[in-house]
């Protein structure tokens, strides 16, 4: 536990730093971060798309940043570092980047007078020792709600229910919407009209948004933080435009964000199209990774509910938006149900095959960021600033990858898991895939049934499905 310290020791510690001479307090500083040990800080990878642990040691030359891609010298005071990116290309790489929020924070530590041993946190280095324990810290949480009760057994309970949800409102939820998983999930929000520069200022204010304007496309993320950047199928000018997420879970302050943002882009005219789509990327590092029948469950329902999911992403215009940016999957499916997947646990084998199956980014179901990033990618939705649709295709995205991992007909030695009979329902629907991919409310039932084990997330969906028709 860290060590406490009154309030008036802390007080008193904070004036004597107040008194110190710029020199004395970089001396101070330099010598508390050799004291300090190893540093972690959490920094975006460009090349990989991904936040990544760098780990820095300060020593009396600068400091050694570790991460996934080497080790690598930072000279902070001359603001350079060893890697082939400053070396190429000059300015702040991420590794500067890293060791200056690392002194910043032990800075301000020193000045408050509340930075000792016990208060610093060594977070563990992504060894492959490292990464299979985070995946079963990430794995989902089994401590959820399965109300057991099945629409395919209580068809005019199904009717009943889609003749209700024509007409009520769209549900949204703050707490445990995702009924008890800790998935991780980021959302694209498309927009056409809105006043790009403002929604950005707007959000920057509000402490949002990083950036104070709208940024170019791909601009430079910061952790934690929303961005609003250019699109090329959407912007005019400094009109239309796309607002990114950074990685969220389900938590009240995640969904208070999705309403914020949402409210503020519509205030300053952003609307959407026919144009617009609303991605949703899930990570599915502990769900899928080196899990070769999760990956062929994975495909079996995609291929299974295409239709379903299709009609879902029709959000507030009633139809989906299907073409160039959003294509058809089932192709891909097939091939991934029949492919020959290698052997459980050998991760760098399964971004072979996934890398192979892999019809390209523009699919409903894009698989190609999992390479890198662990994540796949519902393109299929189209463009919305309705929190309540939102949260239902954030729920059939996230629900869909959880099935994955849950449902299955057998138990598995290597998981310790002991399906429950439920979950083996789901499991044998699943494997229904070739008869269930149809225009019907049959369907339609089979794929809540399978995806949501609360008939309340059901209901949820039913007030997006109902409102919608079968794509063109």
């Amino acid at each position: 536990m860290p060590k406490r310290r009154s309030e008036s020791s802390i007080a008193n510690r904070s004036q004597e730093t107040q008194d110190l001479s710029e020199q004395e307090m970089s001396e101070r500083l330099q010598q508390r971060l050799e004291e300090l040990g190893p540093i972690d800080v959490e920094i975006y990878s460009r090349s990989r798309h991904r936040n990544e642990l760098a780990r820095i040691v300060f020593t009396e030359t600068g400091a050694t940043v570790s991460t996934d891609g080497g080790a690598y010298h930072v000279n902070p005071d001359e603001e350079t570092c060893t890697c082939p990116d400053h070396t190429h290309r000059g300015g702040c790489c991420r590794h500067i980047q890293a060791v200056g929020i690392a002194r910043d924070e032990v800075r301000r530590g020193i000045l408050s007078g509340s930075l000792n041993n016990d208060d610093v946190t060594i977070r563990q280095v992504a060894t492959e020792a490292g990464r299979e324990e985070r995946r079963e810290q990430l794995s989902i949480s089994h401590e959820y709600t399965d109300d057991n009760f099945f629409y395919t057994g209580h068809p005019d309970a199904f009717q009943e229910d889609m003749e209700r949800a024509s007409f009520a409102a769209i549900p949204y939820e703050y707490e445990n919407a995702l009924n008890g998983s800790n998935t991780t999930f980021g959302i694209e929000l498309e927009f056409v009209d809105g006043d790009s520069n403002a929604i950005a200022r707007e959000l920057y204010e509000l402490g949002i948004c990083s950036n104070q304007s709208m940024g170019n496309y791909h601009t430079q993320r910061q952790p934690g933080k929303w961005i609003v950047e250019r699109d090329g199928s959407v912007t005019s000018g400094n009109r239309g435009g796309e607002i990114i997420s950074p990685i969220l879970t389900d938590t009240p302050e995640t969904w208070r964000q999705i309403e914020k943002v949402c409210e503020v882009a519509k205030r300053h005219g952003a609307r959407v199209s026919h144009k617009t789509g609303g991605h949703v990327h899930v990570g599915a590092e502990a769900s899928l990774d080196g899990k070769r029948q999760r990956w062929r469950r994975f495909f079996k329902l995609n291929a299974g509910f295409e239709e379903v999911y299709a009609r879902i992403s029709g959000g507030e215009q009633g139809r989906m938006r299907y073409g160039h940016y959003a294509q058809s999957s089932l192709s891909q499916n097939l091939l991934g149900i029949r492919a020959r997947m290698p052997e459980e646990g050998t991760t760098g084998e399964f971004q072979g095959i996934i890398s192979r199956i892999s019809a390209g980014k523009y699919q409903m179901i894009n698989i190609s960021p999992f390479t890198t990033k662990k994540t796949v990618e519902f393109r299929g939705f189209n463009g919305t600033l309705t929190p309540g649709v939102i949260q239902a295709n954030v729920k059939y995205a996230v629900g869909l990858v959880n099935s994955a991992e849950r449902s299955r007909i057998k138990g598995s030695e290597t998981d310790n898991i002991i399906p429950s009979e439920a979950d083996r329902k789901r499991g044998r629907i699943i494997n229904n895939y070739e008869t269930n991919n149809t225009r019907t409310d049959t369907s339609i039932m089979a794929a809540l049934d399978t995806i949501f084990p609360r008939q309340s997330d059901k209901k949820h969906l039913l007030s997006v499905i109902a409102k919608n028709d079968w794509k063109y």
